[in-house]
């Protein structure tokens, strides 16, 4: 029997493409990226939004104050991983900002940034400063769309607490998440790469 040569299907993420970051639709398809597209980042990513915009104000308590905090603390290294890979694909040096140093890198942030806010004013007003200057330009989309006036500058609201630290438990899961997503993508890549016997000469 002759063997048939494999080549992979069109449209099947090759390894390579994986650990280089090729862009896909303005998005790095590198393991974080991939991660978010997956189900436990998208259920915490909606428990975030649900909590921040419902639960707290509705039903405050020791639920609704740490669960932003341990789905913020899962997602913010694979958010910051899949940004890093996607410019540093646009500036085509992807080969020296690699996935796994960009992502080891933002554990270490995530990590030092939210114990910081909780142990150190100094950090913590930094943090909500800076998130009250990146959420005005959403804000004033909102405020020119609705018609209404443009809303000052506020810093975010943020209470330091100690016990919030138990979050960084979520660290680990993060890259986990992304090992296990690209080893689902080169799962499928070996099953699509597979000959088919009918394609095979006898």
């Amino acid at each position: 029997m002759t063997p048939c040569a494999t080549e992979p299907s069109a449209g099947v993420v090759q390894a390579s493409e994986l650990q280089a970051g090729p862009l896909h639709l303005g998005v790095p398809r590198g393991a974080a990226a991939t991660a978010l597209t997956r189900p436990v980042a998208l259920v915490a990513l909606g428990l975030l939004l649900l909590n921040d915009h419902v639960l707290k104000a509705s039903m405050p308590g020791l639920l609704s104050g740490k669960l932003s905090d341990f789905c913020g603390v899962l997602l913010l290294p694979l958010w910051l991983t899949a940004a890093g890979e996607w410019v540093a694909a646009r500036l085509g040096v992807i080969s020296i900002v690699t996935p796994r140093r960009l992502l080891t890198a933002n554990l270490v942030l995530t990590a030092s940034v939210f114990g910081g806010m909780q142990l150190l004013p100094a950090i913590e007003g930094l943090y909500t400063h800076g998130l009250g200057l990146a959420r005005w330009p959403f804000r004033a989309l909102g405020a020119l769309w609705s018609g209404a006036a443009l809303p000052r500058w506020a810093p975010v609201r943020s209470t330091a607490d100690p016990t919030d630290l138990v979050a960084l438990v979520m660290l680990p899961i993060a890259p986990w998440l992304a090992a296990r997503s690209v080893g689902r993508r080169l799962s499928v890549q070996r099953g699509a790469a597979a000959p088919r016997p009918s394609e095979c000469a006898p």
